[in-house]
């Protein structure tokens, strides 16, 4: 069985769709700094890893909805982006399975890495840890766990500008 669909994404009436999901996906997040214990650097990882779905798989998908959509159109198809993020985490836990026959199974995995330079700090096959599909409901939301999965921005700073008192302000005549 082989799918010959296109992908309406392809399709150049789409184009700005695709635009819009490309520059979801591509957004760029400032890591922040990794707690030091075992499990909490565990738990972070994971975080980490529902963030990269989330907020640049996930919001790709959300991002080809035209700016305009509103309602039950809107709510359709955040729903079947959501659904579709959701078998994806399922896949991830091994919870719906890969593909099995003649004595043979293929599953997918997936991993996070944390790395410093050329060492690696951290690594966790997401099978391992406490469930793609239990982060969903907190990622949906928003929540990425308890320690800063990213740095807040810096504030820029504002210049001030200084004024002269008006001692030298005033000009000699």
């Amino acid at each position: 069985m082989t799918s010959k669909t296109t992908s309406s994404l392809n399709d150049p009436i789409n184009s700005q769709a695709s635009l819009r999901a490309q520059a979801a996906a591509f957004r760029e997040f400032r890591l922040a700094k990794p707690p030091s214990g075992r499990r909490a650097l565990e738990l972070w990882m994971q975080h980490a890893a529902g963030l990269i779905f989330f907020e640049k798989v996930r919001a790709a998908g959300i991002a080809t909805i035209e700016p305009g959509v509103r309602g039950e159109i809107r709510a359709a198809v955040e729903l079947a982006v959501d659904a579709t993020a959701y078998a994806l985490m399922m896949q991830i836990d091994g919870v719906s399975g890969g593909l099995r026959g003649g004595g043979h199974e293929l599953e997918l995995s997936f991993g996070v890495q944390l790395t410093r330079g050329e060492s690696v700090v951290g690594k966790l096959d997401l099978r391992e840890g406490d469930g793609m599909c239990m982060g969903f409901h907190s990622w949906v939301d928003g929540d990425f766990g308890e320690d800063a999965v990213v740095a807040r921005p810096h504030a820029k700073k504002t210049r001030t500008r200084k004024t002269r008192s008006t001692s030298h302000s005033r000009r000699r005549r």
